[in-house]
């Protein structure tokens, strides 16, 4: 049962794409081809009338399946009752139809031949006479569809009882990519047909007046036999696009997307420049009017309030617009020769490139294939060189770092340098001068050595002296007393100042040798 209502889907929804098709084709198929349709027809038509009674009415399988065939194509399931209630009329008047639908297919064929400009101005009358017959269709359905719900719900049974939820899932889910695939190739297919239609009426618009009579007398014809046809269509398979045919709409739908893309891409920077040199011309009058203000006001206004009567003098105004009149002349010169000199590049460029392509000959899409997988590689290459590049401004960045720093280092180890030299000289003047100082203290102790040896000796070799003598030593003890106790004290310091000059100097030579 479910193969069954898959099969009528499938007829119902190929008779709509069958019937567009022949709109457009003219009808297509061998009769080898028709005679194996009519045989698979009939079969599901016996399977229908067989398994009619155990159609699931509530199953999620039939509701995926049949979402777009219970509208549009419920006369499949029922065809003789859809004849009946379509026409009014018995089996007799359906065999005439099926008649009148192989001749309405044969002087289709004929009409394409020949008059293949009217078949635009008969769709509105066509789908004019379907809407009504659909309308009736549609009720006489609805009727039997709810006599036919009554009695199911008594007799209806489970069509896939050793299907778990999962596979009936499964199965709704592939139905599902299968109807949006077919309305793809379906909308896909509008598109193309919306074009050619396009064209053909561009066509019949320049042909309009020499084929009115024949409009007119082909009208009823065409009508009769698209109605027919598209009974008889019911009947046999529909029309199927082989798959060179899908890839070849396909193409030339996407080659008419992209071009409308490559227009509209065209046309929004060309808006884009028009806008941009607007806003530019804006942006300069704007820049323009305070320095036109403060001109007018320093040769118009200001004359005004100088003058005895107060008002503008109209010969300075004359004079102002005059001037700027001028200017606006010369500004319109330059831009005209500048607009001279762009369009002289622009041929030159135009030139140089049909030179070019007359010489290396037409590129075709190898080329450009070829040019941009080139591209591409020199874009890597490019990166790797930005990644290297990046890589070396980095460690010359960190290199100028490190120099800064030794460079500081110096600058302070100089200063540093500058400083201990200086210390240095003034330590060694220093010592120069302790040098000189020790040898006059030396002279002058070797002055008083000398003389104390002497007056050891005369110590020693002293007699007693008379009484006037040592009254008169007597009264000189004192000074000498003081004489000595002061060398003594210059003995001091004369020592004392040696070493501290001697440590001085000492510590002078180590830092010497540590610096060093």
């Amino acid at each position: 049962m479910a193969e069954t209502e898959g099969a009528n889907v499938g007829a119902d929804v190929g008779v709509d794409v069958g019937v567009d098709v022949g709109v457009v084709g003219g009808g297509a198929g061998t009769e080898a081809e028709d005679q194996q349709q009519q045989q698979q027809q009939q079969q599901e038509k016996e399977q229908s009338r067989g398994g009619s009674a155990l159609r699931p009415k509530d199953s999620a399988l039939a509701e995926g399946a049949t979402e777009e065939g219970d509208d549009e194509g419920g006369a499949t399931e029922r065809p003789e009752h859809d004849v009946r209630d379509e026409d009014g009329e018995a089996e007799p008047e359906r065999e005439e139809h099926a008649e009148a639908g192989e001749g309405g297919d044969q002087t289709e064929g004929t009409a394409k031949e020949g008059d293949e400009e009217n078949d635009r101005g008969e769709g509105d009358e066509r789908g004019e006479s379907d809407d009504d017959d659909d309308e009736e269709n549609e009720q006489g359905e609805a009727e039997e569809e709810h006599d036919d719900d009554e009695e199911e719900e008594e007799e209806w049974l489970d069509p896939f009882p050793d299907l778990d939820v999962d596979e009936l899932e499964q199965r709704v889910f592939e139905q599902q990519e299968a109807n949006e695939t077919l309305r793809l190739e379906t909308e896909c297919l509008q598109r193309y047909f919306d074009r050619q239609q396009a064209d053909a009426v561009e066509t019949d618009d320049e042909d309009a007046q020499e084929t009115v009579q024949v409009k007119e007398r082909t009208t009823r014809r065409r009508s009769r036999s698209m109605r027919s046809s598209a009974r008889s269509a019911a009947s046999t398979a529909p029309t199927v696009l082989t798959d060179v045919q899908k890839s070849d709409i396909a193409q030339r739908d996407l080659d008419y997307l992209r071009a409308q893309l490559k227009q509209f891409k065209e046309e929004s920077l060309q808006k884009v420049h028009t806008l941009q040199a607007v806003i530019a011309e804006s942006e300069v009058r704007l820049m323009e009017i305070p320095k036109l203000e403060m001109l007018f006001d320093d040769e118009v206004t200001r004359s005004a309030e100088l003058s005895r009567s107060g008002k503008v003098e109209t010969d300075a105004l004359r004079a102002f617009y005059r001037r700027r009149m001028k200017q606006c002349e010369t500004l319109k010169d330059k831009l005209n020769v500048k607009n001279q000199t762009m369009r002289a590049h622009k041929q030159r460029a135009v030139s140089q490139l049909k030179a070019k392509d007359e010489i290396g000959g037409h590129l075709h899409q190898v080329d450009f294939e070829q040019l941009k997988i080139e591209n591409e590689q020199f874009s890597v290459d490019i990166d790797k060189r930005n990644k290297e590049l990046s890589k070396l401004k980095s460690a010359a960045g960190r290199t100028n770092q490190t120099l800064e720093k030794f460079k500081d280092r110096l600058r302070v180890l100089q200063a540093e340098s500058d400083r201990v030299a200086v210390e240095i000289s003034s330590r060694e003047d220093l010592i120069r001068r302790i040098a000189a100082e020790r040898q006059r203290v030396d002279s002058a102790h070797a002055k008083l050595k000398a003389r104390s040896n002497s007056l050891s000796q005369q110590l020693e070799d002293h007699r007693v002296p008379e009484v006037l003598d040592l009254v008169k030593q007597q009264a000189t003890m004192p000074k000498l007393q003081q004489t000595v106790r002061t060398m003594e004290r210059k003995l001091d310091l004369a020592q004392m100042e040696f070493d501290h000059t001697r440590r001085s100097l000492r510590s002078t030579r180590r830092l010497t040798a540590t610096r060093k």
